[in-house]
């Protein structure tokens, strides 16, 4: 090639930049915030529904009555366990963006 061949290719290749969105720092960012979000939900969506009636399923009959009430909320502090877990993931993965 010639030497105003090679000069031009790298004046464009300068004033174009790598436009590919693995490279950008931002986008490829951006992208494996959302692919680690859906994998995250989607495994939280099909686990979650089984680990919570395995807990209601556990006989309480012969505990006391604050342990069987106590027991009773834990379905609970899991979903919003959860929701606290991805409402972090969102706000701390925002402030790199």
């Amino acid at each position: 090639m010639s030497k105003r061949l090679k000069a031009a290719q790298k004046r464009v290749k300068r004033l174009l930049g790598d436009r590919r969105a693995q490279s950008s720092g931002a986008a490829g960012q951006a992208a494996n915030v959302v692919v680690s979000i859906l994998v995250a939900s989607l495994m939280a969506a099909y686990l979650l529904p089984m680990a919570i009636n395995e807990i209601i399923g556990v006989d309480t009959t012969s505990w006391t009555g604050g342990a069987s009430a106590l027991w009773e909320i834990i379905p609970v502090m899991i979903v919003l366990a959860i929701f606290i877990f991805f409402v972090n993931m969102a706000l701390s993965t925002g402030e790199r963006l």
